[in-house]
């Protein structure tokens, strides 16, 4: 998503997953489990449980320097890794895992997921696909497939991805932001409004879903009601920059200028120690404002 965003549930499922699926390759690799090896991969799974990464990767490590086969160790050093945001680090451990693993649905999940954070689009392809054709119910991979598609401007599949995976999981608020977000690029905006309405219906509070409504209809031209939801969006988030932007657009070519200004000179002080260049350019356009008024595209 105190009320639990979908990242916040998406990372405890991925950590669930993950150890329960690290557990199934660690029986299947290893079914004698007094050697050192499996000693420290089960303190590495512990530590992982209490979210105590550092001493469930420096574990691992262990357990694979000892044997350097064991899959599940690898897995989870993956895992953590990925956790810790460490993405580049997290694929050398999980193409390990699908060295030896090559048909392991789980490890090919997170090698896809890895791989669409790196931005390798084309080649995230591959194992989401695999992942998908092994578990049709992995909304996980659906929405990494989505949005890897979406990035190659292969917008036809990715839909039809999307819509597969709403299948599953109708009510799945990342495949539906994702899904209006592929209708957008396409230029099915009103498409995009309609699910993106859906999904705010199941989660009011959800910061993405509203920026993403709020640019949708600006992109649309329809500035009244953009200007209502990047209200909701500062609501959820004061200082997001490019929200006071944006909405200052808005109220420009709404023909309400002064509310403009208040808006770009709030953007001005959020990026000015930042971006100097960018605030002395909105400043500009400040002034042009208080002399001469909207000017109406």
């Amino acid at each position: 998503m105190k009320f639990v965003s979908r990242n916040a549930q998406s990372g405890l499922r991925t950590l669930i997953v993950s150890v329960v699926a690290s557990m199934t390759l660690f029986l299947a690799a290893s079914p004698a489990f007094a050697d050192e090896a499996d000693s420290h991969y089960r303190m590495a799974l512990n530590y992982k449980f209490q979210r105590r990464y550092a001493e469930a990767l420096a574990e691992a490590k262990l357990a694979y320097k000892l044997r350097p086969d064991h899959a599940a160790a690898h897995f989870t050093a993956a895992s953590v890794l990925r956790q810790l945001g460490k993405y580049p680090e997290a694929l050398e451990e999980i193409d390990a895992v699908t060295r030896s693993h090559p048909e392991y649905a789980g490890a090919l999940a997170m090698k896809g997921a890895l791989l669409v954070r790196l931005e390798r689009y084309e080649e995230a392809l591959p194992p989401l696909r695999a992942a998908l054709e092994n578990d049709a119910k992995d909304t996980a991979s659906a929405a990494n497939l989505g949005k890897a598609l979406r990035s190659l401007q292969q917008y036809d599949e990715a839909i039809k991805v999307l819509k597969d995976g709403m299948f599953h999981a109708p009510k799945d608020i990342g495949l539906m932001n994702n899904l209006a977000v592929v209708y957008r690029a396409t230029g099915r905006n009103q498409d995009a409004v309609d699910t993106l309405r859906k999904a705010i219906k199941l989660s009011p509070n959800d910061f993405e879903l509203r920026r993403n409504l709020a640019i949708t209809l600006r992109t649309d031209k329809k500035w009244e009601p953009a200007i209502i939801e990047y209200q909701k969006v500062l609501q959820l988030k004061p200082n997001q920059a490019d929200a006071w932007y944006d909405i200052g657009v808005c109220y420009e070519q709404a023909r309400r200028p002064q509310e403009a200004i208040k808006a770009y000179q709030r953007y001005v002080q959020l990026i000015q120690k930042a971006d100097a260049k960018g605030a002395a350019q909105v400043n500009d356009r400040i002034k042009t404002l208080q002399r001469n008024g909207p000017a109406v595209k």
